[in-house]
């Protein structure tokens, strides 16, 4: 069984979602996938999100499943409150969320947005500031669109502790965990990049899914967010970061085509199990 994965499409800012769905088409008779998932950032709108999902399920000889990202949980555009749309995420039955995918006898598919906690920001900022998500002259845009009703290091750690009681059944199983935030301190952005960076990397993750990962010696761990494509091997763990990013971002990418189908091509990550 070929298992895919790719994540951060934004659909919503393509300049074409049937080229999109073609591409998906070709790629998947290219590479042969059996599953698709995609780890979240399908659009800023639940019901954009479902209805894609639910159509390229269709269109496509595979099964798609998906976790939502932060930006799938935006009230943006709908100003419905977040543990309602939340809600509406884990109703869907191609979404992880609330559910465990037993893939074979030996393989099981695990997933949730899961949720930040500021422990990935350079201690020199104080953490009442991190909680007002602005820095400089950009305010992370969490903080105008989603409102779990609680902070967010408890809204990261309610999350684990879910994951964790689902996972306790399935110690027997070889398991794959997929996350919309970054899961593991490799993918935090480098100051490099910009020193804003320092102080956004806090809204990226947690240590404590890093931790929550390895402890549990999950075979596979699938990210999005941070809008890189990587992959490497911690402990017995492969750590995977397959997205697909903004189209202003791919010229980045200089080992692949500028189209969207080679652009596409290049994020997605294949898994054989």
């Amino acid at each position: 069984m070929r298992l895919a994965f790719i994540s951060d499409i934004h659909i919503d800012l393509l300049t074409s979602e049937e080229e999109l769905i073609s591409a998906f088409i070709e790629t998947r008779r290219n590479q042969h996938i059996d599953v698709l998932v995609i780890a979240g950032d399908i659009s800023e709108n639940v019901d954009i999100t479902i209805d894609f999902i639910n159509r390229l399920n269709e269109v496509l000889s595979c099964k798609v499943y998906y976790v939502p990202g932060n930006h799938d949980l935006w009230n943006k555009h709908n100003q419905l409150n977040t543990l309602d749309i939340y809600k509406r995420f884990q109703a869907h039955d191609l979404c992880l969320v609330n559910q465990v995918i037993v893939l074979n006898e030996e393989w099981c598919l695990f997933g949730d947005v899961f949720w930040y906690d500021y422990s990935l920001a350079d201690k020199k900022h104080p953490e009442d500031l991190l909680r007002l998500k602005h820095y400089d002259d950009r305010t992370w845009q969490d903080f105008y669109f989603v409102n779990w009703d609680k902070n967010d290091d408890d809204q990261c750690q309610d999350m684990i502790d879910l994951m964790q009681e689902k996972v306790n059944g399935y110690k027997d199983k070889k398991k794959i965990l997929v996350s919309h935030m970054i899961n593991h301190l490799n993918f935090t952005v480098p100051e490099s990049m910009g020193e804003k960076w320092s102080f956004f990397n806090g809204f990226l993750g947690s240590q404590s899914l890093q931790k929550f990962v390895l402890d549990n010696q999950f075979n596979l761990a699938v990210c999005g967010h941070v809008h890189f494509r990587n992959a490497f091997r911690d402990r017995e763990t492969l750590f995977i970061c397959p997205c697909l990013g903004y189209e202003k971002e791919w010229p980045l990418f200089q080992k692949s085509g500028i189209s969207l189908r080679e652009q596409l091509e290049d994020a997605l990550y294949c898994f054989d199990i």
